[in-house]
């Protein structure tokens, strides 16, 4: 879910929701700076993001010591990465009020929509 949440208030941040819009006492140039730092937190997360997918996790997985597999017991490439983060997350799981990311709460193989899409689970990485 963070990896979800953490872009998702990056761009709350960018369009003032959140008070950015008023962090320099409402003058023009304090709006301008917050989003303009928001806008560099959101690029560096996104591009952090896509350096991690070829190694098979996302920045919330890598600080949780866990990766993603496929189901032949391989970390998943940076293809299947894109297409479960950005498709699967997104677009699938992200449906009907996010269902798709509580299904793994109910599934017993613990595989969220967007895991069914892309034929991965997620594990904990050996120490």
């Amino acid at each position: 879910m963070l990896d979800v949440v953490i872009p998702i208030l990056a761009i709350m941040f960018i369009f003032g929701i959140g008070g950015v819009g008023y962090a320099a006492g409402g003058e023009r140039a304090g709006w301008t700076l917050g989003v303009l730092l928001a806008l560099a937190v959101l690029i560096a997360y996104i591009v952090w993001a896509i350096r991690l997918f070829a190694h098979g996790t996302t920045p919330v997985k890598q600080m949780l010591n866990m990766h993603v597999v496929r189901e032949d017991g391989q970390r998943a490439g940076f293809g299947t990465m894109l297409f479960r983060e950005w498709i699967g997350k997104i677009w699938i799981s992200g449906l009907i009020g996010g269902l798709g990311y509580l299904w793994l709460l109910v599934n017993k193989d613990r595989q969220g929509w967007h895991d069914k899409l892309a034929s991965t689970y997620v594990v904990a990485q050996n120490r």
